[in-house]
């Protein structure tokens, strides 16, 4: 567990270096609605663009040769494995990224301890094959408006825009976090808050988006002391169960859509519109597991490895 740990917190603190900037976007508000920073979100389907999209994937990586491609570094038995890659392309030289080129060789496991195979995925559920190169589209992100003080707006994805892990460990026990012990919900520690600020961070924010993002303060702290851990500060975050509450009174309103790359990284759809998402609040009657939104909007539990939970992120800019 410990290599692990340790395997996890090397690759996550490094954020991705691009050769070029992101889209060129500005933002914008309509009514309760912000654009802003850009993401890969649809599928191209057009047969006449793959073709030209394919012009650049002379090479396809391997375990053991990228090729110029990046590992997203996910796991399978409880072990990070090169077998998920991308690279993202600047179609028509204009310094931005246009698409997004996903591509892989097994299929990720609902769970991080999971074996791969087609059964214990969600990507083979939503109808991507391994060994084919898909294209995303670089798009502009849509965000809701939570709440607003004066020229200040706390933001969250309209759509879920990914599927990532909370933690990648089944473990009940407490690990060890470069000595440090804690569980495997502990929101400082998880793995999906060093991606949000780091990953998502970098590929979805140019520089000046990033100087309207402001630090905030994220409360984490539960009258249950067992799974609470500190607060944080952190550009991008998730949700808690009483923000939910606050700002979804309604269950209905907690029901959204997915992106086309979201599905594709393997989130839970089975056949339903609308999808599970993550929240960043401990389950506090078991250590591994997490509270997240079902499919109907209900809040309910489900392991902190679980890679078909939905993200949408939370950001608080200045316009």
């Amino acid at each position: 567990m410990n290599k692990l740990i340790k395997s996890l917190l090397t690759i996550s603190i490094i954020p991705f270096l691009f050769s070029c900037t992101k889209k060129e976007t500005t933002s914008k508000r309509k009514d309760n609605k912000v654009y802003f920073g850009t993401y890969p979100q649809t599928l191209e389907t057009s047969s006449k663009q793959i073709k030209k999209l394919n012009k650049y994937f002379n090479n396809y990586p391997t375990s053991d040769n990228l090729n110029g491609w990046t590992s997203y570094n996910y796991y399978i038995e409880d072990k990070i494995e090169n077998y998920m890659f991308y690279k993202d392309i600047d179609l028509d030289n204009d310094n931005s990224y246009d698409y997004r080129g996903v591509y892989f060789i097994k299929y990720r496991p609902f769970h991080t301890h999971l074996v791969s195979e087609d059964s214990f995925s969600y990507q083979y559920q939503n109808g991507y094959e391994i060994n084919k190169v898909y294209y995303f589209k670089y798009e502009t992100i849509e965000w809701d408006i939570l709440e607003e003080s004066n020229n200040n707006l706390t933001i969250i994805s309209h759509n879920i825009l990914d599927s990532n892990d909370f933690f990648p460990s089944f473990s009940r026990e407490a690990i060890d976090h470069d000595g440090t012990l804690a569980y495997a919900n502990n929101y400082e520690l998880s793995k999906v808050r060093k991606w949000l600020n780091n990953d998502f961070y970098n590929t979805s924010f140019k520089q000046d988006d990033k100087n309207k993002i402001d630090k905030t303060l994220v409360k984490n702290k539960l009258e249950s002391e067992a799974y609470s851990c500190n607060d944080t500060n952190d550009y991008v975050y998730l949700l808690s169960d009483d923000e939910i509450h606050k700002y979804f009174d309604e269950v209905e309103s907690r029901l959204c859509y997915s992106s086309d790359y979201a599905k594709c990284q393997g989130l839970e759809q089975r056949g339903i519109d609308k999808c599970t998402w993550q929240l960043r609040t401990p389950y506090t009657s078991n250590p591994n597991y997490t509270l997240i939104l079902d499919q109907s909007g209900k809040i309910i539990h489900a392991e902190a490895n679980s890679t078909y939970t939905g993200i949408r992120p939370v950001i608080n800019i200045t316009l």
